[in-house]
């Protein structure tokens, strides 16, 4: 069980659609278990956001070559919420350029998400880090995403 200090403190606003920002790499899968609790103990459906970055090619844009199987294993996860009586779908989006994060951000904003939960992205020695980004449940479409960091020692903030 994944200890969450805040929920607590969160006796009227619930968390209806919790956004799972996912892409299968080991850090990513931390964020699981903690959308998982929360999903449960909040009632709350998961959308797995999972975002493919192209890279610009001469010629075109190229895929990462195993995508088939990151999403696989995306819809293996998605699989294993459902088993859990979790309200779980997926949910894709493409980018070439500027990262996943404001594609996450649009998957939250169609789905009328109320929180997104990531992981740490990159590989071991650069890893960013992981938390959970919340909007008011009131406060409707186009929420500011604020951001509270969950990290490890191994995980520097920055500002």
């Amino acid at each position: 069980m994944v200890s969450l200090p805040w929920s607590s403190k969160r006796e009227k606003d619930t968390f209806k659609t919790i956004i799972l920002a996912l892409d299968v790499s080991d850090g990513a899968k931390q964020a699981i278990p903690v959308a998982a609790e929360l999903a449960e103990k909040e009632k709350a459906k998961i959308v797995i956001a999972h975002v493919t970055e192209y890279l610009a090619a001469k010629g075109g844009e190229l895929p990462r070559v195993d995508e088939d199987q990151v999403r696989a294993e995306i819809d293996e996860e998605a699989k294993e919420l459902r088993d859990r009586g979790i309200d779980t779908k997926v949910e894709l989006a493409e980018i070439t350029v500027g990262g996943p994060a404001h594609a996450i951000v649009d998957i939250a904003d169609r789905n009328d998400g109320d929180l997104i939960v990531t992981g740490t992205r990159g590989p071991p020695h650069r890893k960013s880090c992981s938390g959970v980004l919340s909007a008011s449940p009131s406060s409707g479409s186009n929420p500011s995403w604020a951001s509270v960091r969950a990290c490890t020692s191994s995980c520097a903030v920055s500002a």
